[in-house]
């Protein structure tokens, strides 16, 4: 009986078990020819869907980090660029989504530059480039 049942695991691990190309079976409709992405075991993005600068406001159990979020968005306020604010937590947590189309490519290096040195003393702010807006409805 022990036997049966260690083959009974031993089949489970290996059907969850990656393919030789880097993606599960079950999840190669993530994948697309016509998309690109860096990695390949991510799931693959048109680029029209990314944004050039994501930033985070999250919270850990007591709440945004609200200093530096007021110091933000009276910062963004200065700035003549498209934004799109998007709540999603119970405490405040808030994404801003910006795709800086607006900008040439220096001008986005420059704004990026700042926008994470205004930001660099939190610990509750996560920031990304070039990244699908995570909690766009």
């Amino acid at each position: 009986m022990k036997q049966l049942l260690y083959l009974t695991v031993i089949i489970a691990l290996f059907s969850a078990c990656k393919s030789k190309n880097g993606v599960r079976k079950n999840d190669q409709s993530l994948t697309s020819k016509d998309s690109s992405t860096a990695h390949d075991s991510l799931p693959m993005v048109k680029n029209d869907s990314l944004y050039r600068l994501h930033i985070s406001f999250y919270s850990t159990g007591g709440g945004i980090d609200s200093d530096a979020h007021q110091k933000f968005t009276d910062w963004l306020q200065t700035r003549a660029v498209n934004i799109e604010q998007h709540y999603w937590g119970r405490e405040g947590e808030v994404d801003y989504c910006l795709k800086l189309s607006e900008l040439s490519t220096t001008e986005q290096q420059d704004f990026v530059k700042k926008a994470r040195e205004l930001l660099s003393s939190s610990q509750l702010v996560h920031i990304n480039e070039n990244v699908v807006c995570p909690h766009k409805k």
